[in-house]
């Protein structure tokens, strides 16, 4: 019965992985920088494909934009950084990632959010260091 159990697990785990890899997506998306105007997103797929994110700010749809269409190459390991340019400070965002014009479903939310504008609006955003020696 143990045997059996385990056979199982085991088929699940790879079929699953199969399944992930059918998408062409090896990793990502992932958030990197987040500036007021722009935000950069990370993708790698397995082989060459176009790679494209449609992001909004949340709760509005209609607010839909593009970034611009990426191919992956081998040079640069399949991996790509997609810029988001047409975003306002201090919003949340949604988005979805498109391979080769197929929209990759994820069983999470894909969220990113802009730096706020505090400049000479607001006090700093807090912050801390240590300070310390070895001796």
């Amino acid at each position: 019965m143990k045997n059996q159990l385990f056979v199982l697990l085991g088929f699940l785990a790879v079929s699953l992985t199969g399944l992930a890899q059918l998408s062409g997506l090896q990793s990502g998306p992932m958030v990197g920088y987040s500036e007021m105007r722009e935000v950069a997103l990370w993708v790698q797929t397995t082989h060459s494909m176009d790679v494209k994110l449609a992001y909004w700010e949340k709760g509005r749809p209609e607010s839909l934009t593009t970034t611009e269409s990426q191919v992956t190459s081998k040079e640069t390991g399949f991996a790509i950084t997609l810029i988001a340019d047409k975003v306002s400070p201090g919003k949340l965002y949604e988005y979805a990632l498109y391979l080769n014009q197929q929209k990759i479903e994820f069983t999470y939310p894909l969220e990113f959010t802009t730096q706020a504008l505090w400049q000479w609006r607001e006090d700093p955003p807090d912050f801390t260091f240590v300070a310390g020696s070895c001796l």
